[in-house]
């Protein structure tokens, strides 16, 4: 019992660590690359690469169904839960509904896409 323990509060230091690295990392490459560049697809690179590491490994382990079931399900939690806490954390830090000003027709068809 205590290893398990020890083990977690290990794994939960080198995780803050890695990511203040990465956040310290993507600082220092926004003046060379730009913010869009380094925020939209380096870090969407960092956060997909565990995702596509299981499904990699499942289907070298002919585990077809876990692939399948990491690689949607993923897409899914990410765009439903992920938008709608976004949305929650705004609405009650400002005290004001969520609006998008300007047209997100391409983003909204590209998200459904993806997702699919």
């Amino acid at each position: 019992m205590l290893y398990t323990v020890l083990s977690l509060l290990g794994v939960l230091g080198a995780l803050t660590v890695a990511a203040e690295l990465i956040a310290k990392g993507t600082e220092e490459l926004e003046g060379a690359i730009g913010q869009g560049m380094a925020g939209g697809v380096v870090l969407g690179f960092l956060t997909a690469l565990p995702e596509t590491i299981v499904v990699v490994v499942a289907v070298l382990n002919s585990a077809g169904d876990v692939a399948l079931g990491s690689a949607i399900g993923g897409n899914v939690i990410l765009f439903t839960l992920g938008i709608g806490l976004v949305g929650l954390v705004y609405v009650k830090k400002w005290k004001s509904p969520l609006k998008m000003v300007g047209d997100y027709s391409v983003e909204y068809n590209f998200l459904v896409l993806s997702t699919l």
